[in-house]
């Protein structure tokens, strides 16, 4: 019985040692045969990912590009907002200039033009009943026989002074509305300069990201080349690995494989 079971023993043995190598050289085959295959196929992945971030670069680019557009222009949207609001001031300061003096100065100046034509008038009559007395004399043979006496003619244009007192009150009233636009206005434009400066710095914020978005893809660009150019020897020196486990493996069945051929030789 126990010859039996070192003869079993020993067949197990010296098949499991057999197994042993016949796996070993077919791994080994299987490794060395993989080696180009699994190469070529990171390599693949390599240019892939390379092309992708080729392309994010371009985009980001592109985007980057477009921001810069757009800060330009925004830029002249708050230079042009700013003269806009300066000349919305001057404006406004220059209409309330009108309308003090259509609310004070004109209308004193109307009135002291009315004194002084009511005192003309009383000048002007004494010319006219002067002339027409003159005219009379019989020296004289030329009438004084104005259309309109003079008197007449300087209390024409006071009457019509009269008028511009409720013209300057309008004229007042219409420069005040015009001053408070004027104001309205700068502080519209004011507040579209405000947010067009806002929107600038949101816009080299974002810049800022991109830029660090681009400092990573070149770094990873930079692995995947250094990854490329290092492929064939860290694919080859893993290989060379599993060979050498193998290669172990194996030796270490010869022990077993010997002892089991001399079980079954006894």
């Amino acid at each position: 019985m126990r010859k039996y079971l070192y003869r079993v023993s020993g067949i197990l043995m010296t098949l499991v040692a057999l197994i042993t190598w016949v796996a070993s050289i077919l791994g080994l085959v299987y490794t060395w045969k993989l080696v180009p295959v699994v190469t070529a196929t990171i390599y693949q992945k390599i240019d892939n990912a390379s092309a992708l971030l080729d392309s994010t670069q371009h985009l980001i680019e592109g985007v980057d590009d477009s921001l810069t557009q757009a800060k330009e222009k925004l830029t002249d949207i708050s230079t042009t907002g700013k003269d806009i609001a300066a000349m919305a001031e001057t404006t406004k300061t220059i209409i309330s200039d009108i309308a003090g003096l259509s609310r004070d100065d004109f209308p004193a100046l109307v009135s002291s033009v009315q004194v002084s034509l009511a005192s003309m008038e009383i000048s002007a009559r004494l010319i006219d009943d002067t002339l027409g007395i003159i005219t009379y004399l019989p020296f004289i043979s030329t009438r004084y026989k104005p259309d309109v006496p003079l008197n007449l003619a300087v209390n024409q244009i006071s009457h019509n002074l009269d008028n511009l007192p409720a013209v300057l009150i309008r004229i007042e009233k219409n420069m005040n509305n015009g001053a408070t636009t004027m104001g309205v206005l700068k502080s519209d434009v004011l507040e579209l300069v405000n947010q067009s400066d806002e929107i600038q710095t949101n816009l080299s914020m974002l810049q800022q990201t991109l830029a660090e978005y681009q400092t990573a893809i070149q770094k990873a660009r930079d692995n995947l080349m250094s990854l490329r150019n290092n492929l064939s020897g860290w694919v080859s020196s893993f290989a060379w690995i599993i060979t050498g486990f193998l290669v172990w493996i194996s030796l270490i069945q010869v022990s077993g494989f010997l002892y089991g051929v001399e079980i079954l030789s006894r």
